[in-house]
């Protein structure tokens, strides 16, 4: 993963622990313990922005980013203020597949916590159920990580339908090696429903 890359993939999820109020007015992660790791989830995070009514539409962008659904990966490379989030959101909003928004951070460079957002967005749709509980996984343990995101990947196939997770500024986890194995582990395993 380099540059701003933002990655579009469909992917399906509930979450375990996970909380989901409403139309992601409030979504949580509850822990069990103090140590864990949980944390509040901001709704901002885990919602894919309204298209701005004045913004400039980029057809040539949006003509590309049509496809995305069909394909397992998508990414929009290009410099800070040239409208990523705004193709993504325009993209969002016209697309016919259900589509989970993670808005990331440097904070979310924490492997557990990646996946934590990551699940919060997924677990938007009721339909979807998280295989795992990602702060009890070891993410160091290479063998652990990969059969956590095999169990995913395997909820995601078995998904009644196909949905998109949009995986907005990776580029501000990117350094993490053990969150960078996780998408290219991911990534490479993506069943046909999940883009």
């Amino acid at each position: 993963v380099a540059g701003e890359n933002l990655h579009i993939e469909k992917l399906s999820l509930d979450g375990g622990d996970l909380k989901v109020d409403g139309d992601i007015d409030s979504v949580s992660y509850e822990e069990e313990s103090a140590g864990r790791g949980g944390f509040v989830l901001l709704p901002a995070k885990v919602s894919v922005p309204a298209p701005d009514g004045d913004a400039v539409v980029r057809e040539r962008a949006a003509a590309k980013l049509a496809g995305a659904g069909k394909r397992p990966l998508t990414t929009i490379v290009a410099p800070a203020g040239f409208g990523k989030t705004t193709a993504a959101a325009l993209w969002a909003a016209r697309a016919d597949l259900p589509v989970a928004w993670c808005a990331l951070d440097e904070d979310d460079a924490e492997a557990a916590r990646f996946w934590a957002v990551a699940l919060a967005a997924l677990a938007a749709d009721p339909a979807f159920s998280a295989p795992f509980d990602p702060f009890e996984v070891a993410w160091a343990d290479t063998g652990e990580a990969h059969n956590a995101l095999a169990a995913l990947i395997v909820a995601l196939g078995e998904a009644a339908g196909p949905v998109a997770l949009v995986l907005e500024d990776v580029h501000a986890v990117q350094d993490s090696p053990l969150v960078a194995d996780g998408l290219a582990y991911l990534v490479r395993n993506l069943p046909a429903n999940a883009h």
